[in-house]
């Protein structure tokens, strides 16, 4: 049987490799999104029918991204439970901050303006699902210029909002 120290150094060896393909995951599913993007770019304006299809691969593979960095962020989750136990039965104690102390910070300037442990992953999956937002619009607006459901005006003017109550999200 091993030991709570070996199973925790292997425990940290997995998670350095993990941490690695998550990096390499990013540019994976970047490359495709961007190669639609340029794709889409390059053909909404001769070629609208080719271009809805492009903007729905840009979509799938976005969804795509975005599922991945939830799930990443799931095992990262499952991961950090494991090392907190085996961390508490090997040295006693947790290394593992938490959000108490920013809760309990009474200055308001260093609450706001001071460092915080901002989650990797949990960006990586706002910006994968703003993308999918960006997907979505495109795809509405091809669909639109082909079946004329909306003034062009009104459209554009529903999309920016849209993209306004996005960002802020």
């Amino acid at each position: 049987m091993k030991s709570p120290y070996s199973h925790l150094q292997q425990h940290l060896m997995r998670e350095n490799w993990n941490l690695s393909c998550f990096g390499r995951g990013h540019y994976f599913f970047l490359g495709f999104i961007s190669s639609a993007f340029i794709g889409y770019a390059s053909l909404h304006n001769d070629h609208s029918n080719i271009a809805i299809l492009v903007a729905n691969f840009g979509l799938v593979c976005s969804f795509a991204w975005s599922f991945s960095n939830r799930g990443s962020k799931f095992w990262y989750e499952s991961w950090e439970e494991k090392v907190k136990k085996l961390e508490l039965q090997v040295t006693g104690e947790s290394n593992f901050t938490t959000i108490e102390n920013f809760l309990t910070d009474k200055k308001l300037l260093r609450r706001l303006w001071g460092r915080k442990r901002f989650s990797v992953s949990r960006i990586a999956i706002a910006l994968s699902d703003y993308t999918v937002a960006i997907w979505f619009i495109i795809i509405l607006i091809e669909l639109n210029q082909i079946l004329c459901i909306f003034e062009v005006k009104k459209i554009s003017a529903i999309i920016l909002s849209v993209i306004s109550v996005c960002s802020v999200i």
